[in-house]
């Protein structure tokens, strides 16, 4: 059997992916049934480092990489059909999944709110120094960015038509 790379569990469904070498399995949680199984890898890729990520509802799954190129795969759970691949600047170094929709991304000083459906960054902020760190909070409202000695308390906004923003509500020097 091949080696366990990921395993990530959808926050509003009971649905896993579990990622080995070259593929991923979707998982219901309810049945322990695998119902859909995606070929995430090709083989250029097999060395590349990955992030997985799934959709609240386990119906999205994303996989950022990093390797000789720069990127994201995103996957529809049910079909396995590959919705969308995209290489992106050699800069981009994090990519979180906010929703099934919308990505939080990041290149150099650069924060955005990358829509998938559009493939376009729908939203961006910049700042003085390079993003080293991400994350977000487990209910999606806030967003942690750490930059060279300073972290960074973001909090989301949605707006009308489901478009979403970003709001700097606090920052303070770390030593």
């Amino acid at each position: 059997p091949s080696a366990l790379i990921s395993l990530i569990a959808a926050s509003n469904a009971p649905i896993a992916a579990v990622t080995f070498k070259d593929h991923t399995e979707i998982i219901d949680l309810v049945n322990g049934q695998i119902f859909s199984i995606i070929q995430t890898l090709d083989d250029e890729q097999k060395t590349y480092t990955f992030s997985h990520f799934l959709s609240p509802n386990g119906r999205i799954l994303t996989t950022s990489y990093r390797g000789a190129t720069r990127g994201f795969k995103v996957w529809d759970t049910i079909k396995g059909e590959l919705l969308r691949d995209r290489t992106l600047s050699p800069y981009h170094i994090h990519l979180q999944l906010y929703d099934g929709k919308n990505f939080i991304c990041s290149e150099k000083n650069r924060i955005g709110i990358y829509d998938i459906s559009k493939d376009t960054v729908a939203w961006y902020a910049e700042g003085k120094d390079s993003i080293s760190h991400m994350s977000l909070s487990h209910d999606n409202t806030w967003l942690i960015v750490v930059r060279h000695g300073n972290i960074e308390l973001w909090e989301f906004k949605k707006l009308g038509e489901g478009k979403l923003t970003l709001t700097l509500r606090n920052s303070a020097a770390v030593s």
